[in-house]
């Protein structure tokens, strides 16, 4: 009996010194890696990769239109691709009419900060009151530009753009654009189906 309560004595100082060698602070190595870890991520920024809802204004010359809409950003191993789909209004002689702002760009991010080249133009419905997306109706399409994008990325998923760009349009002269955007990021599933295929088609574009 007083051989078995040794035996057992034995085995619990054994489990107890196992139990607190498993209580350890982290090897020095591995500390060092998870500080390199927090540096790399402080450096690259966060995840461009999502839908972003957004909303802001287009100056078409001297002409200010409100604008909303969606950015769809995927990443790429050079970077990322986006597409753009914008919904503003014109007016023409005191008649309403339904546009839209569609385009894709290429860039990289870097600590947050976005730089992209984006090739964007507008649409217009040429029907007064006639949604621009409805079928077969007639349309003004202007000249794609090419554009300057900047923009900011935050850690919240909160996103700012300025997209600014340039072309001529024959019938119409010299074109300048400069959109302003602010949003952020969405659930895939509250993409529209009708603004799905543009944007798809964006990405397509981009990838080329």
């Amino acid at each position: 009996m007083k051989l078995h309560s040794v035996v057992m004595g034995l085995v619990i100082t054994t489990f107890s010194a196992l139990a607190c060698a498993t209580v350890e602070t982290p090897a020095p190595e591995l500390a060092s890696q998870e500080r390199a870890d927090d540096q790399l991520n402080e450096a690259v920024g966060p995840s461009l990769r999502g839908v972003y809802r957004v909303q802001g204004s287009a100056l078409d010359g001297d002409v200010r239109r409100v604008v909303s809409g969606y950015v769809v950003i995927r990443e790429v191993e050079d970077g990322y691709v986006s597409s753009y789909s914008l919904r503003t209004q014109h007016q023409s002689r005191g008649l309403v009419t339904s546009g839209e702002l569609i385009g894709y760009g290429r860039g990289r991010l870097a600590g947050g900060d976005l730089r992209e080249t984006t090739r964007i133009q507008s649409v217009v419905s040429a029907a007064a009151g006639v949604d621009v997306r409805f079928p077969f109706v007639p349309r003004k399409v202007s000249p794609r530009m090419v554009s300057h994008t900047t923009g900011r990325l935050e850690a919240d998923g909160s996103i700012a753009l300025e997209i600014e760009g340039s072309g001529e349009d024959a019938g119409h002269g010299p074109l300048h654009l400069v959109t302003r955007l602010e949003g952020r990021r969405i659930e895939p599933t509250e993409l529209p189906a009708s603004v799905r295929s543009v944007v798809l088609t964006g990405s397509a574009l981009a990838r080329r």
